[in-house]
C-alpha cells in the first residue's frame, strides 16, 4: 500500500513537472513571436534575447528534472522566475503594440468643424437668398460653402473687427470652430450669449501617411494650444541614424515668416489658424530644408501625462510668479491663481506644467520660454521611458490619447525607433533661431503687435547646421 502510495506521488509530480515544462515553453514562445511582431528591437538585440530565453529555459527546466532536490529546486526558481517575467514581458509588449498601432495607423483622419452663426434677436430662418460672410483664412472653407449650400456668399478677411458688425446687423457668419473660439477670446466687445449658431458643419478627410524610411530627416514637432490651432511651441529635431546626432532647432513663436502659399508675413504661432501643413510648409521656405515628418503636441493634454508619471521637474536660475493664471481651456487668466516658481529645482503636476510652458513675460523673452518648453518636454520623456513608470505603464500610455496628431505610419515609427536603439546613446546638441524684437500685423494680418523679425545671419547658421547634420556620415 505504502509503495503505492509513493507510486502514485511520483506519478502527480511527474505530472506536474511536465505541465509546468510545458507553461514554460508556450509562453516563453508567445513571448518571443509578440517581441518579434512588435518589430522595433534590432535583430542583433532579439537574437540576444533569443538565445537567453532558451539557454535559460532549458537549464531551468534540466536542472528541475534531476534527483537532487538541491539542485531541482534551482531549476524550479529560474523556470518561475522565467515564467513571471515572460508573463510580464507579453503583456508590455502588447500594450506597446497597441499604443504604437492605434497612434500610427496607415491613415490619418482629420475632422474640421464650422459653424454659421448670426445675432440671437435673429428671428428670420436662413435661406438660399441670405447673405453668408465667410472668413477667408479657415482651412478647407470652399469646402465648408459647398456643403452649406448655395447662398450669397462675402469673403472677410478681418474677423476681428468685422465680427461684432455684421452680428449686430442680423446676417451671417461662416467660420471654423477654432476661429470662432479664437474670436470670442479676442475681441472683448463680443458676448456668446448674445450669438447663436444656426448651423454646424463637419468636414471628414483621411489620407494616406507618410510612409517613407530614411537614415537622416527633420520632424517639424509644433505645440498647439487648447484652441487646437494657436502654435504655442515650435521646434525641429533633425536626427542621422548613420553619425548619431540629433539637432534640436527651437523656433520662437512670435518668429515673423512667410506664409506659404498666402503671399503674406505672419507670426509663427498663427500660421497654425490656416490648417496643418503651412508652418512645416513655411519653416521649409525659410530654411531651405525639406521636413520629413511632423507630430503636432495638443499641449493641454499634457496635463494628464504629467499627472499620470507623478509630476515633472523643472529647474529655473530666477524666481518669479507667471503672469497666467493655473487654467487650461481659456485664455482669461482671472480665472485661477498665478503659479510662483521658485529659484533652483521643483516637482510640478500637469497644470504647473502646462502654466510654466506658457509663460513669457515673466521670464523675461519668448527664446526663455522655448528654454523652458525645452527642458520639460526633455524631462517628461526620460520620466516616460524610465522604471519608475512600469507599474502605471498602460495608464501612462492611455495618458498619450488625444495628446498628438502625425503623419508618420507604423512602419516609419518602429524603424525610427528601431534605428534609434540599434545605434545606442545619441549625441544631443541644440540652437535656436533669433531675431530682433519688433512689431507688425500678426492674426492673419488683423492686430498688431510684438514679433521677432528674423535675424538673416540667423537663419542662415540654423539652416547650415541642419544640414551639416543631415550630411553626416
Amino acid at each position: 500500500m505504502e509503495k503505492k502510495k509513493r507510486k502514485l506521488k511520483s506519478g502527480a509530480v511527474k505530472i506536474l513537472k511536465n505541465i509546468l515544462s510545458i507553461v514554460l515553453v508556450l509562453i516563453t514562445v508567445i513571448f518571443l513571436i509578440s517581441l518579434k511582431n512588435l518589430n522595433v528591437l534590432p535583430d542583433k538585440y532579439f537574437n540576444l534575447v533569443l538565445i537567453a530565453e532558451i539557454v535559460i529555459m532549458l537549464l531551468g527546466i534540466v536542472l528541475y528534472n534531476l534527483k537532487n532536490k538541491v539542485v531541482s529546486i534551482i531549476g524550479i526558481i529560474l523556470m518561475i522566475l522565467l515564467l513571471v517575467a515572460n508573463s510580464f514581458g507579453i503583456y508590455y509588449v502588447n500594450t506597446t503594440k497597441k499604443f504604437i498601432k492605434k497612434g500610427f495607423s496607415d491613415t490619418i483622419k482629420t475632422s474640421k468643424e464650422y459653424y454659421v452663426i448670426t445675432s440671437k434677436n435673429n428671428s428670420s430662418k436662413l435661406s438660399h437668398g441670405s447673405k453668408v460672410n465667410y472668413y477667408k483664412y479657415s482651412e478647407n472653407i470652399d469646402e465648408a460653402e459647398k456643403k452649406l449650400g448655395n447662398y450669397n456668399y462675402t469673403e472677410i478677411t478681418d474677423l476681428y473687427t468685422k465680427m461684432t458688425e455684421i452680428l449686430l446687423s442680423n446676417e451671417y457668419i461662416l467660420v471654423d470652430k477654432n476661429n470662432y473660439k479664437s474670436a470670442f477670446e479676442i475681441v472683448n466687445t463680443l458676448k456668446e450669449d448674445n450669438y447663436k449658431i444656426v448651423k454646424k458643419i463637419k468636414i471628414e478627410k483621411e489620407e494616406k501617411k507618410n510612409n517613407e524610411v530614411v537614415d537622416s530627416y527633420n520632424i517639424y514637432v509644433g505645440g498647439r494650444d487648447f484652441t487646437g490651432s494657436l502654435m504655442d511651441f515650435n521646434m525641429l529635431l533633425t536626427v542621422n541614424n548613420n553619425s548619431k546626432k540629433v539637432l534640436v532647432t527651437s523656433i520662437p513663436r512670435d518668429y515673423y515668416m512667410n506664409v506659404h502659399g498666402y503671399g503674406m508675413k505672419d507670426s509663427l504661432e498663427f500660421m497654425g489658424l490656416l490648417g496643418d501643413g503651412v508652418n512645416e510648409r513655411s519653416l521649409e521656405d525659410l530654411l531651405g530644408i525639406k521636413i520629413n515628418y511632423s507630430a503636432h503636441i495638443y499641449t493641454q493634454n499634457l496635463v494628464d501625462v504629467v499627472d499620470k508619471i507623478g509630476g515633472v521637474e523643472f529647474c529655473s536660475d530666477r524666481a518669479f510668479t507667471t503672469t497666467h493664471a493655473l487654467v487650461v481651456n481659456t485664455y482669461n487668466d482671472s480665472k485661477g491663481k498665478k503659479l510662483y516658481i521658485k529659484k533652483g529645482c521643483q516637482t510640478l503636476n500637469g497644470i504647473e506644467a502646462l502654466t510654466v510652458s506658457r509663460e513669457r513675460l515673466a521670464v523675461g523673452s519668448d527664446r526663455q520660454r522655448q528654454a523652458n518648453c525645452r527642458q520639460l518636454a526633455l524631462n517628461i520623456a526620460k520620466k516616460v521611458i524610465s522604471t519608475s513608470t512600469l507599474s502605471n505603464y498602460s495608464s501612462v500610455l492611455n495618458s498619450f490619447n488625444g495628446l498628438y496628431t502625425t503623419d508618420m505610419n507604423e512602419k516609419v515609427a518602429t524603424n525610427l525607433l528601431k534605428n534609434i536603439i540599434s545605434n545606442g546613446g545619441y549625441t544631443v546638441e541644440e540652437q535656436s533661431l533669433d531675431g530682433s524684437d519688433s512689431s507688425g500685423m500678426i492674426r492673419l494680418g488683423t492686430v498688431r503687435s510684438y514679433i521677432m523679425q528674423p535675424y538673416a545671419e540667423s537663419v542662415t547658421n540654423n539652416a547650415s547646421k541642419i544640414n551639416e547634420v543631415l550630411n553626416e556620415k
